[in-house]
């Protein structure tokens, strides 16, 4: 019953304030198209494939796919790859990092400052957002 729902079923959108990326031409053209096929699966196939983050509407996105498949769709919280191969997330709350200058041309590099490149060196208070907002999942 989910997606036979007819043009004249489909209950009005309410009024959105902002439409981010889409835009108000956007989405009218999406619901002229719903009704003119007569079901919902513009609706569905439209929003499901777009990433919330991209959708710049959210919320409305979020409402509209719990009213017509039902259920919510959580959206993913991806870890980026990059910034879990470099930082670490210590019991304290710190979080550890490397220092660069450690990889190659080290022979003109003297002793005690490759050993102080082998300490572990902490992400600076003013980064530490930027590095949490990469790894979500700690």
């Amino acid at each position: 019953m989910l997606f036979n729902l007819k043009g004249s079923d489909i209950p009005p959108l309410p009024l959105i304030p902002s439409f981010g990326t889409i835009g108000a031409v956007g989405l009218i053209a999406i619901s002229a198209l719903a009704i003119a096929f007569g079901s919902m699966l513009v609706y569905l196939t439209f929003f499901r494939n777009l990433p919330l983050a991209k959708q710049g509407v959210g919320e409305w996105v979020e409402y509209l796919r719990e009213l017509y498949l039902g259920f919510y769709i959580m959206p993913k919280i991806k870890t980026k790859r990059a910034a879990a191969k470099r930082f670490r997330i210590l019991s304290s709350g710190k979080i550890k990092r490397n220092h660069a200058n450690k990889r190659h041309i080290l022979t003109k590099k003297n002793r005690a400052r490759l050993n102080k490149l082998k300490k572990p060196a902490y992400v600076v208070p003013a980064d530490v957002g930027l590095v949490l907002r990469c790894l979500p999942n700690g």
